[in-house]
C-alpha cells in the first residue's frame, strides 16, 4: 500500500461526517467534565472517576491531532489552526487549576464543526443563520469561561472566599447578568485578576449588544462568521479532485451525475465561476461537504493555482454563460483555460465544451482528451431520434450514472489478451452480464484510437481499454 494511498484513506476517514459527530460529542463531554470537576470538592470520591474519564478523552484528542498532523501537507499551518487544541491537551496546563479554563476554548471548534455541518442542509441556513450560530458560540464561550475563571480566582486556596462567586452557579448567573446588563451584578470581584475578567465580560456584552442592534455593520458579523467557518480541507491541501471551470445550466446536472457515480461520489469538486454565490443543488443528491466554490475568473493563472489545478485529476471546462459574451469569446476563454491547465498539469484528464466546432483543433493541440461540441451533439441526437424512434430511452440510461446500465471503461489484462473480440464478448456477457462495444488502443504517437464493434477476430492486447455497457461500475478481468 503506497504512502499516498494511505494518506488519502486516512484523510477521508478523519474528515468523515461521523468522525466530526464523534468529535462534537467528545467536546461537549469534555466541557461538561470541566464544570463537574470544578464544582466538586477535592475530597469527593467521584473525582477519581472524573480524572480517568478526562484523561481518556484527552488521549482520544491526542490521537486525533496526531493523525491530522500526519496527513497535513503543511505542518506550520497545522499548528496555526490547532494551537488552541494543542494547549488544551498539554499536561503542563492541566497542573494549574486556573489554566484549566483554556479547555473551554474547544467550544470554538465545536462552533466550526456545527456551522459547516448545519450549512449543508439548506442554502438558506448557510446564508441566514450562520451569523447567529457564530454569535451564539461567542456568547457561550464568554459566559462559561468567565464564570469558571471568576469562581477559581475568587476562591483560591489560602485566600478569603468571595461568597458572590461560590458555588459555581452563582458565578455563572453573575457573569450572565453582567454580560447582558453591561454592568456588574450583585457583588464584585475582590482580586485584581477577577476585576480584569469582569471588565472583559462587560466589554464583551457591549460589543455583542452592538452587533445585535446593528450599530456594528454586517461586515463585523461576517468577519466573526469567517473566523469560525472553516473547511474540512483547505483548498491548498486538495489533491486528486475534479475541477469545474465556468458555469451554465449543464453544470448542476454534471455535478449530480458525478456524485451519482460510485467511483466519483467521494471525489472533491472545486467549482470556479463568476457567480455572486454558490450554485444551488438538490441536497438529496449532492453532498455539499466535498464541494468548494470560488467566485473568480477561471482563466486567471493565480485563481487556478489557488484551486490546485496542478494537483487535480480531472478538469471540466464549460462554455461559461455567467457573463454577457459572444460565443467566440466564450470559446476563446475555454481554449485559454485548457492551455493553462494542461501546462500546469500535463497528466490531468480534461473535458472541454465548445460552441463552435472550428475551435476544436486548438484544444486537441493543447492536449485536451475530450471535446464536446454541445450544439453539434444535440443536433445529431435529435436527428437520430427522429430516424430511429425510441433511441432516446437508450441514451438516457447508458449516459447516466443515476440508474440502470451505463457506459464504463476498464483496462485489459494479460488474462484476456489472447482472446478475440468475439470470445471476449461472450466471456463478459457470461461472467459479468456486460456488453462489449469497442476497444480503445494507443498508437505509436500515444494517441487514443477507438475501434467500435470491430471484426470478430480482432485481437485484444494487454494495454487496450475496453468500453462496455454494464450495470456494474467495477469489473475485474484479471
Amino acid at each position: 500500500m503506497s504512502n499516498s494511498y494511505l494518506r488519502t484513506k486516512i484523510d477521508r476517514f478523519i474528515h468523515h461526517k461521523y468522525t466530526d459527530i464523534f468529535i462534537i460529542v467528545l467536546i461537549l463531554l469534555s466541557v461538561t467534565l470541566v464544570f463537574i470537576d470544578i464544582g466538586l470538592s477535592d475530597d469527593d470520591p467521584f473525582k477519581t472517576v472524573l480524572f480517568f474519564s478526562d484523561w481518556g478523552i484527552i488521549a482520544i484528542f491526542v490521537v486525533e491531532l496526531s493523525v491530522r498532523f500526519y496527513i497535513a501537507p503543511r505542518k506550520r499551518k497545522f499548528f496555526r489552526r490547532y494551537w488552541v487544541d494543542i494547549i488544551a491537551i498539554m499536561p503542563l496546563f492541566r497542573a494549574f487549576r486556573m489554566l484549566r479554563v483554556l479547555r473551554l476554548l474547544r467550544i470554538f471548534r465545536l462552533g466550526l464543526l456545527l456551522n459547516r455541518r448545519l450549512s449543508r442542509f439548506t442554502q438558506f441556513f448557510s446564508e441566514a443563520y450562520g451569523e447567529y450560530l457564530t454569535i451564539g458560540i461567542v456568547v457561550m464561550v464568554v459566559i462559561l469561561a468567565g464564570s469558571v475563571s471568576l469562581h477559581l480566582v475568587e476562591n483560591e486556596v489560602g485566600s478569603p472566599e468571595n461568597p458572590h462567586f461560590k458555588p459555581l452557579t452563582k458565578a455563572f448567573f453573575w457573569t450572565l447578568y453582567t454580560l447582558i446588563a453591561g454592568e456588574m451584578g450583585q457583588g464584585e470581584p475582590s482580586t485584581v485578576t477577577g476585576k480584569v475578567i469582569a471588565i472583559i465580560v462587560m466589554l464583551s456584552g457591549l460589543t455583542l449588544f452592538a452587533i445585535f442592534t446593528g450599530i456594528i455593520s454586517a461586515a463585523m458579523v461576517q468577519k466573526l462568521k469567517l473566523q469560525l467557518e472553516d473547511k474540512f480541507m483547505e483548498l491548498e491541501d486538495l489533491e486528486d479532485h475534479t475541477l469545474i471551470c465556468g458555469w451554465n445550466r449543464k453544470g448542476t446536472l454534471i455535478v449530480e451525475e458525478l456524485q451519482s457515480d460510485k467511483t466519483e461520489r467521494d471525489r472533491y469538486i472545486v467549482i470556479i465561476a463568476e457567480l455572486e454565490c454558490a450554485p444551488k443543488f438538490d441536497s438529496k443528491i449532492v453532498d455539499w461537504e466535498i464541494i468548494y466554490f470560488m467566485s473568480a475568473d477561471y482563466t486567471s493563472l493565480d485563481v487556478l493555482k489557488k484551486a490546485k489545478a496542478d494537483k487535480a485529476t480531472k478538469a471540466i471546462i464549460l462554455a461559461d454563460k455567467t457573463r454577457d459574451r459572444s460565443d467566440q469569446d466564450r470559446d476563446a476563454r475555454t481554449v485559454l483555460t485548457a492551455l493553462t491547465i494542461e501546462k500546469m498539469n500535463p497528466t490531468i484528464f480534461t473535458c472541454a465544451e465548445l460552441l463552435n466546432g472550428d475551435n476544436e483543433v486548438h484544444l486537441e493541440m493543447a492536449g485536451v482528451e475530450e471535446v464536446i461540441i454541445s450544439d453539434g451533439y444535440a443536433a445529431t441526437l435529435m436527428a437520430t431520434a427522429t430516424t430511429t424512434q425510441g433511441i432516446i430511452h437508450l441514451t438516457k440510461e447508458i449516459f447516466s450514472a443515476k440508474y440502470g446500465n451505463q457506459l464504463i471503461k476498464i483496462p485489459s489484462s494479460e488474462r484476456i489478451s489472447q482472446m478475440t473480440f468475439s470470445e471476449l464478448s461472450v466471456y463478459l456477457k457470461r461472467e459479468h452480464d456486460a456488453i462489449l462495444i469497442s476497444i480503445e488502443r494507443r498508437d505509436k504517437f500515444h494517441r487514443n484510437k477507438t475501434f467500435v464493434n470491430p471484426s470478430s477476430d480482432f485481437q485484444i492486447l494487454p494495454d487496450d481499454s475496453l468500453v462496455l455497457i454494464s450495470r456494474e461500475k467495477l469489473i475485474n478481468v484479471d
